[in-house]
């Protein structure tokens, strides 16, 4: 009829109006996420912009020393911990130098396999020169024969920085690389230590070397002016390390810790010559110039 008629025509124009006004909240809403979208770029961009200012990274910066400044006292405080630890055991007097030993069972899984080497003896030179001479990378073969090379690889912070080298092969024994972190500072009492510990970084050695990574769980070599004569210097040495590959099992841990009493009263006579040809060339180029 005529009135049906007039109904289903106002119903389908009053449903055309709704759909009108969803497809205008539709497009409206569309324009409210194309403007978060953009607001939400702008915010990232600004992010970005001031990640990478100058105040920005000077801050990174400072939290970056901060937190290698930390570990540095963490590991000194650990090296002189074990230092003056009880449990040590005489195993060697030679050349002036006497040798200690004892297990470590509570710093690193694996480390209790292999002793913890200790080496006092007084070298006869100033503690600044030989302090000089193992902080410096360039001058490691002056006094280690057995560093087959060395490659300083990144920096930390003024005294601190990672450190990659490799030994030479000895039977039986394949040849070895490590890499640490190596810290270097003089104390307030006017004691020097140069330190060192294995760093986790993934770093690969040179093409065509073969190494088998070696873990250092403390190393470092702590000097005192002599009280009776400042020319000479009281010398401790601290070694605590885990050759890996065949030196990580019972038998090679065995014969690994045979060796290890032996190197350190080399290493210190060998400083001890170093530190005075050094001096003997400085000597004879002054008188020369």
């Amino acid at each position: 009829t005529a009135e049906q008629w007039r109904e289903g025509r106002e119903s389908f124009h009053h449903k055309l109006q709704e759909l009108a006004k969803f497809k205008e909240l539709e497009s409206t809403s569309a324009r409210l996420k194309e403007w978060q979208d953009g607001m939400t770029q702008k915010i990232e961009n600004l992010r970005f912009s001031v990640a990478r200012s100058p105040l920005s990274r000077q801050r990174a910066e400072m939290r970056t020393k901060e937190e290698v400044g930390a570990h540095n006292k963490m590991l000194l405080g650990r090296l002189f911990s074990v230092l003056a630890g009880d449990g040590w055991e005489h195993v060697l007097h030679k050349d002036g130098v006497d040798v200690y030993r004892k297990r470590i069972v509570d710093m690193y899984q694996g480390g209790e396999k292999f002793y913890c080497i200790k080496a006092v003896g007084v070298i006869d030179a100033k503690a600044g020169d030989i302090y000089d001479l193992l902080k410096d990378t360039e001058r490691v073969n002056e006094y280690n024969e057995e560093c087959a090379a060395v490659k300083d690889i990144e920096t930390l912070n003024d005294d601190t920085k990672v450190t990659w080298a490799s030994s030479k092969t000895y039977f039986p024994f394949k040849a070895r690389d490590f890499v640490t972190r190596v810290h270097n500072t003089k104390l307030n009492d006017g004691t020097y230590v140069v330190m060192s510990q294995s760093q986790d970084m993934a770093y690969k050695p040179p093409e065509g070397g073969e190494f088998v990574r070696t873990e250092v769980l403390l190393s470092g070599n702590v000097m005192r002016p002599d009280p009776s004569d400042p020319n000479k210097t009281q010398f401790t040495t601290v070694a605590h390390i885990n050759p890996g590959g065949a030196a990580d099992t019972p038998l090679g841990a065995q014969l690994a810790n045979r060796i290890c009493v032996h190197g350190p009263v080399s290493f210190i006579r060998k400083l001890e010559n170093a530190v005075h040809t050094h001096g003997e060339e400085q000597a004879a180029a002054a008188a020369s110039a």
